[in-house]
């Protein structure tokens, strides 16, 4: 199951990067970094390994990165 969703996460991440800077890349964008943060805090509540951890795991756009750890640290 996880692989199966790592799979869609990456065809997903490409079809952003072919986007580019066209209209709607930016909330492609704001959704695939919702859908890390969620992920990354439910892998962290089940396992107790930090963001970056869990993060240096997955197939993970750099403009997202930092984003996503900018999320978290807010939600707490």
């Amino acid at each position: 199951e996880e692989a199966d969703l790592m799979g869609a996460l990456a065809e997903e991440m490409e079809m952003v990067r072919e986007e580019g800077r066209e209209e709607g890349s930016e909330r492609k964008l704001s959704e695939l970094v919702e859908f890390y943060v969620e992920y990354v805090a439910k892998k962290m509540s089940e396992t107790g390994k930090t963001a970056e951890v869990i993060m240096s795991d997955l197939p993970i756009l750099p403009e997202c990165y930092d984003r996503v750890l900018e999320t978290l640290a807010r939600k707490g």
